[in-house]
Protein backbone atom coordinates (compact mmCIF):
# COMPACT_ATOMS: atom_id res chain seq x y z
CA UNK A 1 0.00 0.00 0.00
CA UNK A 2 3.11 2.06 1.10
CA UNK A 3 4.43 1.48 -2.70
CA UNK A 4 0.93 2.38 -4.86
CA UNK A 5 0.80 5.86 -2.65
CA UNK A 6 4.29 6.51 -3.48
CA UNK A 7 3.84 6.01 -6.87
CA UNK A 8 0.76 7.56 -7.04
CA UNK A 9 2.01 10.52 -5.17
CA UNK A 10 5.34 10.67 -7.84
CA UNK A 11 3.08 10.60 -10.75
CA UNK A 12 0.98 13.65 -9.59
CA UNK A 13 4.17 15.26 -9.02
CA UNK A 14 5.28 14.33 -12.38
CA UNK A 15 2.00 15.51 -13.71
CA UNK A 16 2.41 18.70 -12.11
CA UNK A 17 6.35 19.07 -13.70
CA UNK A 18 4.56 18.52 -17.08
CA UNK A 19 1.69 20.78 -16.94
CA UNK A 20 3.96 23.90 -16.13
CA UNK A 21 6.35 22.92 -19.00
CA UNK A 22 3.72 22.40 -21.36
CA UNK A 23 2.21 25.74 -20.49
CA UNK A 24 5.30 27.34 -21.42
CA UNK A 25 5.45 25.68 -24.76
CA UNK A 26 1.44 26.62 -25.23
CA UNK A 27 2.23 30.42 -24.55
CA UNK A 28 5.18 30.10 -27.13
CA UNK A 29 2.62 28.76 -29.39
CA UNK A 30 0.34 32.02 -29.04
CA UNK A 31 3.11 34.34 -29.21
CA UNK A 32 4.82 32.75 -32.38
CA UNK A 33 0.86 32.86 -34.06
CA UNK A 34 0.33 36.44 -32.92
CA UNK A 35 4.02 37.50 -33.96
CA UNK A 36 2.87 35.64 -37.90
CA UNK A 37 -0.32 37.36 -37.43
CA UNK A 38 1.61 41.00 -37.44
CA UNK A 39 3.83 39.59 -39.97
CA UNK A 40 2.08 37.57 -42.12
CA UNK A 41 -1.94 39.10 -41.96
CA UNK A 42 -2.59 35.28 -41.33
CA UNK A 43 -0.84 34.30 -38.43
CA UNK A 44 1.03 30.46 -37.60
CA UNK A 45 -0.63 27.26 -36.83
CA UNK A 46 -1.93 26.83 -32.90
CA UNK A 47 -2.36 23.04 -33.44
CA UNK A 48 0.65 21.34 -31.35
CA UNK A 49 1.22 18.38 -32.96
CA UNK A 50 3.34 16.55 -29.92
CA UNK A 51 4.70 15.10 -28.32
CA UNK A 52 3.69 11.57 -28.51
CA UNK A 53 2.07 9.98 -26.08
CA UNK A 54 3.12 6.03 -27.28
CA UNK A 55 3.93 3.47 -25.19
CA UNK A 56 7.82 3.13 -25.14
CA UNK A 57 7.90 -0.70 -26.45
CA UNK A 58 11.12 -0.84 -28.35
CA UNK A 59 14.31 0.85 -27.40
CA UNK A 60 14.93 1.20 -31.23
CA UNK A 61 12.18 3.38 -31.76
CA UNK A 62 13.02 6.68 -33.36
CA UNK A 63 10.62 9.05 -30.74
CA UNK A 64 11.17 7.59 -27.40
CA UNK A 65 12.53 10.59 -26.29
CA UNK A 66 8.99 12.47 -26.70
CA UNK A 67 6.94 10.05 -24.71
CA UNK A 68 7.75 8.54 -20.92
CA UNK A 69 7.05 5.12 -20.10
CA UNK A 70 5.70 1.92 -21.13
CA UNK A 71 2.76 2.43 -18.95
CA UNK A 72 -0.50 2.92 -20.07
CA UNK A 73 -1.56 4.95 -16.99
CA UNK A 74 1.70 6.83 -16.61
CA UNK A 75 1.53 8.12 -20.19
CA UNK A 76 -2.11 9.17 -20.06
CA UNK A 77 -1.03 11.76 -16.94
CA UNK A 78 1.25 12.90 -19.16
CA UNK A 79 -1.40 13.26 -22.14
CA UNK A 80 -3.92 15.19 -19.85
CA UNK A 81 -1.23 17.52 -18.35
CA UNK A 82 0.24 18.19 -21.97
CA UNK A 83 -4.00 18.99 -22.32
CA UNK A 84 -4.46 20.96 -19.22
CA UNK A 85 -0.87 22.85 -20.18
CA UNK A 86 -0.80 23.85 -23.62
CA UNK A 87 -4.94 24.82 -24.26
CA UNK A 88 -4.75 26.74 -20.81
CA UNK A 89 -7.42 27.88 -18.25
CA UNK A 90 -9.90 30.22 -19.81
CA UNK A 91 -13.12 29.05 -19.95
CA UNK A 92 -13.68 30.23 -23.47
CA UNK A 93 -10.62 30.80 -25.88
CA UNK A 94 -7.73 27.98 -26.02
CA UNK A 95 -4.22 28.69 -25.91
CA UNK A 96 -3.05 26.61 -28.40
CA UNK A 97 -5.05 23.12 -29.55
CA UNK A 98 -2.96 20.02 -28.24
CA UNK A 99 -2.99 16.44 -30.88
CA UNK A 100 -2.75 13.89 -28.72
CA UNK A 101 -0.84 11.19 -30.98
CA UNK A 102 -0.46 8.56 -33.00
CA UNK A 103 -4.06 6.79 -32.43
CA UNK A 104 -3.38 3.70 -31.71
CA UNK A 105 -1.28 0.80 -31.34
CA UNK A 106 1.74 3.13 -33.13
CA UNK A 107 5.33 2.16 -31.33
CA UNK A 108 7.27 0.78 -34.14
CA UNK A 109 10.56 1.76 -35.70
CA UNK A 110 10.86 0.42 -39.30
CA UNK A 111 8.44 0.35 -41.48
CA UNK A 112 6.03 2.81 -40.35
CA UNK A 113 4.77 4.43 -43.42
CA UNK A 114 2.99 2.97 -46.48
CA UNK A 115 1.03 0.49 -44.77
CA UNK A 116 2.61 -0.97 -41.90
CA UNK A 117 0.59 -3.62 -39.87
CA UNK A 118 0.37 -3.47 -35.90
CA UNK A 119 -0.79 -7.08 -35.10
CA UNK A 120 -2.32 -6.31 -31.55
CA UNK A 121 -4.99 -8.41 -30.05
CA UNK A 122 -8.29 -6.98 -28.51
CA UNK A 123 -7.37 -7.10 -24.68
CA UNK A 124 -3.85 -5.57 -25.49
CA UNK A 125 -5.78 -2.66 -27.32
CA UNK A 126 -7.59 -2.09 -24.96
CA UNK A 127 -4.94 -2.60 -21.88
CA UNK A 128 -2.17 -1.02 -23.28
CA UNK A 129 -3.16 1.28 -26.66
CA UNK A 130 -5.99 3.12 -25.73
CA UNK A 131 -6.31 4.01 -21.96
CA UNK A 132 -3.96 7.07 -22.72
CA UNK A 133 -6.34 8.65 -24.91
CA UNK A 134 -9.00 8.39 -22.82
CA UNK A 135 -7.24 10.21 -20.34
CA UNK A 136 -6.39 12.76 -23.03
CA UNK A 137 -9.91 13.40 -23.91
CA UNK A 138 -11.45 13.71 -20.47
CA UNK A 139 -8.59 16.35 -20.18
CA UNK A 140 -10.59 18.47 -22.72
CA UNK A 141 -7.99 17.82 -25.89
CA UNK A 142 -9.64 19.22 -28.52
CA UNK A 143 -7.71 17.25 -31.17
CA UNK A 144 -6.21 13.66 -31.94
CA UNK A 145 -4.12 11.99 -34.62
CA UNK A 146 -4.64 8.41 -36.45
CA UNK A 147 -1.37 6.44 -37.24
CA UNK A 148 -0.29 5.29 -40.27
CA UNK A 149 -0.45 2.14 -39.23
CA UNK A 150 -3.40 -0.81 -39.60
CA UNK A 151 -4.38 -2.74 -36.79
CA UNK A 152 -5.12 -5.90 -37.21
CA UNK A 153 -6.12 -9.07 -35.10
CA UNK A 154 -4.17 -12.13 -34.37
CA UNK A 155 -6.64 -14.60 -35.82
CA UNK A 156 -7.58 -12.39 -38.62
CA UNK A 157 -5.18 -12.42 -41.96
CA UNK A 158 -3.31 -9.41 -43.35
CA UNK A 159 -6.06 -8.72 -45.75
CA UNK A 160 -8.79 -7.99 -42.54
CA UNK A 161 -6.42 -5.18 -41.21
CA UNK A 162 -7.69 -1.12 -41.69
CA UNK A 163 -5.80 1.64 -41.10
CA UNK A 164 -6.03 3.36 -37.89
CA UNK A 165 -7.64 6.18 -39.63
CA UNK A 166 -10.48 4.01 -41.12
CA UNK A 167 -11.53 2.50 -37.60
CA UNK A 168 -14.74 3.99 -37.43
CA UNK A 169 -15.73 1.34 -34.54
CA UNK A 170 -12.71 3.00 -32.76
CA UNK A 171 -13.38 6.80 -33.79
CA UNK A 172 -16.69 7.14 -33.86
CA UNK A 173 -17.63 4.11 -32.02
CA UNK A 174 -15.57 4.20 -28.95
CA UNK A 175 -13.47 8.20 -29.36
CA UNK A 176 -16.97 10.06 -29.62
CA UNK A 177 -19.96 7.67 -28.56
CA UNK A 178 -18.37 6.09 -26.10
CA UNK A 179 -16.13 8.13 -24.84
CA UNK A 180 -17.18 11.44 -25.52
CA UNK A 181 -15.13 12.85 -27.62
CA UNK A 182 -16.34 16.23 -29.55
CA UNK A 183 -13.18 17.42 -31.28
CA UNK A 184 -11.53 17.09 -34.51
CA UNK A 185 -9.48 13.48 -35.84
CA UNK A 186 -6.73 14.86 -38.00
CA UNK A 187 -4.53 11.87 -39.85
CA UNK A 188 -0.87 11.65 -39.65
CA UNK A 189 0.53 13.26 -42.48
CA UNK A 190 0.00 11.45 -45.56
CA UNK A 191 -1.62 8.32 -43.58
CA UNK A 192 -4.83 8.16 -45.48
CA UNK A 193 -3.18 8.30 -48.60
CA UNK A 194 -0.83 5.53 -47.33
CA UNK A 195 -3.46 3.07 -46.93
CA UNK A 196 -5.46 3.89 -50.22
CA UNK A 197 -3.99 0.54 -51.59
CA UNK A 198 -6.75 -1.63 -49.79
CA UNK A 199 -9.23 0.13 -51.39
CA UNK A 200 -10.94 0.22 -55.07
CA UNK A 201 -10.39 3.71 -56.08
CA UNK A 202 -8.88 6.92 -54.44
CA UNK A 203 -12.17 8.17 -53.75
CA UNK A 204 -13.30 5.05 -52.11
CA UNK A 205 -10.54 5.16 -49.99
CA UNK A 206 -11.24 9.28 -49.23
CA UNK A 207 -15.14 8.69 -48.43
CA UNK A 208 -13.87 5.86 -45.51
CA UNK A 209 -11.91 7.93 -43.93
CA UNK A 210 -14.56 10.79 -43.57
CA UNK A 211 -17.40 8.15 -42.99
CA UNK A 212 -14.57 6.62 -40.41
CA UNK A 213 -14.59 9.91 -38.91
CA UNK A 214 -11.22 11.23 -40.21
CA UNK A 215 -12.06 14.75 -40.68
CA UNK A 216 -8.80 15.93 -41.48
CA UNK A 217 -5.89 14.84 -43.87
CA UNK A 218 -3.20 15.82 -43.29
CA UNK A 219 -1.51 16.04 -46.96
CA UNK A 220 -3.47 16.59 -50.07
CA UNK A 221 -5.52 13.79 -49.98
CA UNK A 222 -8.83 14.58 -49.70
CA UNK A 223 -8.68 17.93 -51.36
CA UNK A 224 -7.95 16.12 -54.48
CA UNK A 225 -10.81 13.43 -53.85
CA UNK A 226 -13.06 14.17 -51.23
CA UNK A 227 -15.38 16.21 -53.87
CA UNK A 228 -15.21 13.38 -56.29
CA UNK A 229 -15.70 10.87 -53.47
CA UNK A 230 -19.29 13.12 -52.45
CA UNK A 231 -20.05 13.15 -56.10
CA UNK A 232 -20.02 9.55 -56.93
CA UNK A 233 -22.04 9.13 -53.41
CA UNK A 234 -19.64 7.55 -51.33
CA UNK A 235 -19.49 10.22 -48.99
CA UNK A 236 -22.92 12.11 -48.02
CA UNK A 237 -22.91 15.62 -47.60
CA UNK A 238 -23.71 15.32 -43.84
CA UNK A 239 -20.62 13.64 -43.68
CA UNK A 240 -18.38 16.30 -44.95
CA UNK A 241 -20.51 18.98 -43.04
CA UNK A 242 -19.35 17.36 -39.72
CA UNK A 243 -15.96 17.01 -40.64
CA UNK A 244 -15.98 20.77 -41.19
CA UNK A 245 -17.82 21.38 -38.13
CA UNK A 246 -14.92 19.55 -35.70
CA UNK A 247 -12.14 21.89 -37.56
CA UNK A 248 -14.20 25.19 -37.15
CA UNK A 249 -15.03 24.58 -33.86
CA UNK A 250 -11.31 24.16 -32.53
CA UNK A 251 -10.74 27.68 -34.35
CA UNK A 252 -13.57 28.91 -33.08
CA UNK A 253 -12.35 28.21 -29.61
CA UNK A 254 -8.57 29.49 -31.04
CA UNK A 255 -10.24 32.66 -31.20
CA UNK A 256 -8.95 32.95 -34.93
CA UNK A 257 -12.84 34.79 -36.23
CA UNK A 258 -12.80 36.63 -33.48
CA UNK A 259 -11.42 40.36 -32.89
CA UNK A 260 -8.04 40.34 -30.77
CA UNK A 261 -9.76 41.72 -27.44
CA UNK A 262 -11.40 39.74 -26.16
CA UNK A 263 -9.48 36.58 -27.03
CA UNK A 264 -7.06 35.82 -24.11
CA UNK A 265 -4.04 35.06 -25.66
CA UNK A 266 -3.84 37.56 -28.56
CA UNK A 267 -1.34 39.96 -26.25
CA UNK A 268 1.24 37.31 -25.71
CA UNK A 269 4.67 38.23 -27.09
CA UNK A 270 7.62 35.59 -27.53
CA UNK A 271 10.01 37.77 -24.97
CA UNK A 272 7.48 37.63 -22.45
CA UNK A 273 6.89 33.75 -21.82
CA UNK A 274 7.19 32.20 -18.45
CA UNK A 275 10.77 31.50 -18.85
CA UNK A 276 11.94 35.29 -19.57
CA UNK A 277 10.12 36.77 -16.43
CA UNK A 278 11.78 34.27 -14.27
CA UNK A 279 15.10 35.79 -16.32
CA UNK A 280 14.18 39.20 -15.69
CA UNK A 281 13.47 39.03 -11.76
CA UNK A 282 16.66 37.26 -11.64
CA UNK A 283 18.78 39.50 -13.28
CA UNK A 284 17.05 42.16 -11.60
CA UNK A 285 17.65 40.27 -8.34
CA UNK A 286 21.31 40.33 -9.25
CA UNK A 287 21.47 43.73 -10.07
CA UNK A 288 20.32 45.28 -6.68
CA UNK A 289 22.79 43.01 -4.90
CA UNK A 290 25.00 44.26 -6.95
CA UNK A 291 24.49 47.83 -6.44
CA UNK A 292 24.10 46.83 -2.47
CA UNK A 293 27.87 45.58 -2.47
CA UNK A 294 29.13 48.71 -4.13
Amino acid sequence: RTTSRSALSSSSAASYVYKRQFMGIGFRAAANANAGRKLLSKGCGLSVYGPTINLIRDPRWGRNQESVSEDPFMNGMYGAAIVDGVQGDDPVYLQAAYTCKHFAAYSVETDRLHGSTAVVSSQDLAESYLPMFKACIRSGSEQLMCSYNAIQSPNISNAGATGACFRGDLINGLLRDSWGFNGSMVSDCDAVKDQAYRYNSNQEAAAAGLNAGCDQDCGGFYGEYALQAHEQGLVSSQVMTRAVQRILLMRFRLGEFDHPGPVSYTHLRAHETPEHLVCRLLLEKKKNISMKLK
